[in-house]
């Protein structure tokens, strides 16, 4: 085989690798955006248990949301998630201070911020599913 020729192979499996690599990338961190709201939803904290029940007053204070501790009152915090987008990198972070101050103060006292062992496994379901699909195409 020419030189040329396995230069130009190497150029076009290097290319098929980032473009798949970019692809898996974004589904990963779509998946876990939307596992986190999930679990936000539920009220499950980050070892995929229940967090415990806002108290009486603020519960009132939120009305029909009742006590679960969900981060739904005002959905604020959920609105400024965002996902930031590099070259090999996806960063989920907050847009605002308030809602990073927020998202500190309840991570501190209810862990909630983060890859659950749960979200574990849902994310290893939509890499082997984003392989699978690539393959295919091969």
């Amino acid at each position: 085989m020419s030189r040329s020729l396995t230069k130009q192979m190497e150029i076009s499996i290097r290319r098929q690798y980032e473009a798949i690599a970019e692809q898996l990338l974004d589904e990963v961190v779509n998946a876990q955006v939307v596992s986190l709201n999930r679990r936000l939803d539920k009220g499950v904290g980050l070892d995929d248990k229940p967090m415990p029940m806002v108290g009486a007053r603020y519960a009132k204070k939120r009305g029909k949301m009742g006590r679960l501790r969900t981060m739904l009152h005002t959905g604020h915090t959920r609105r400024s998630i965002r996902v930031t987008k590099g070259r090999n990198v996806r960063t989920i972070g907050v847009g605002d201070t308030f809602a990073r101050d927020k998202i500190f103060w309840n991570h501190v006292r209810y862990p909630f911020w983060g890859i659950s062992p749960e979200d574990r496994k849902f994310l290893q379901r939509t890499i082997e599913r984003v392989l699978r699909r690539a393959q295919k195409r091969r």
